[in-house]
């Protein structure tokens, strides 16, 4: 073999093992980068995972209020509604009228209450007008009605002046009554004469923020004075 051939042979050799070299390493510098960027991608879906896990609990702990209980240790608790607030309503003031006083007037008859239709001595009617409360007593003497008492509470003395005055109006179209104003009892009080009731007495009276309209048997009339001033007292 010559010196010719020999060189292109060992040429041949050189070419083929620089070419089957450069390949492998083309080869693995690909492989090499695509797994890189496999796990690149790994760590980016986990991480992914874990910011919206931690954005979860964030908006879970946002919606919750942070309260201390007896032990002084912080513990979650979800957000209070906001509740209607409660609008106090004061019980109905105490009626002035009780057994005890009647009997202590000298009345020796049984106090019972009965239902009120509205109208003061039956006749005058205050169903439009805005009072507190309203009660309707009779005082019966050996088994007969005796004595009839009408309390009526307002919110004040203005406006226990005002259904005072506006009684004394309701009368006067009747031809049948007269008024009779003395002042005789409490802080104002007058006397209804009715013409055909000639026995009988119609007397309203004011104490404080309170009317009283008695309707009564004349022969009762030192018992009426006696329990006025037991409601004065």
């Amino acid at each position: 073999m010559n010196k010719f051939t020999i060189f292109t042979v060992i040429l041949a050799v050189s070419v083929i093992t620089v070419t089957v070299d450069l390949g492998l390493r083309d080869y693995f510098d690909k492989n090499s980068e695509a797994s890189v960027l496999m796990e690149d991608d790994t760590e980016d879906s986990e991480q992914k995972n874990e910011r919206e896990a931690n954005s979860s609990n964030s908006a879970s702990i946002s919606d919750s209020v942070v309260m201390s209980d007896s032990s002084g240790e912080s513990t979650l608790n979800p957000q209070p509604s906001i509740l209607n607030p409660q609008v106090y309503t004061p019980p109905p003031p105490a009626s002035s009228i009780v057994q005890a006083k009647i009997s202590e007037a000298g009345f020796t008859g049984q106090l019972a209450e009965k239902q009120f239709n509205g109208r003061v001595f039956q006749l005058l009617d205050i169903t439009k007008n805005p009072v507190d409360a309203m009660s309707f007593y009779e005082i019966t003497e050996n088994g007969a009605p005796a004595v009839s008492i009408t309390e009526i509470v307002l919110r004040d003395e203005i406006r226990a002046l005002q259904l005072y005055v506006l009684l004394q109006n309701k009368t006067k179209p009747y031809i049948d009554l007269t008024l009779n104003e003395t002042n005789a009892y409490g802080d104002r009080s007058f006397y209804i004469n009715h013409a055909k009731k000639t026995d009988e007495a119609f007397l309203t009276v004011k104490i404080g923020n309170r009317l009283y309209a008695f309707a009564y048997v004349k022969a009762y009339h030192s018992s009426i004075k006696k329990f006025i001033q037991l409601l004065t007292s």
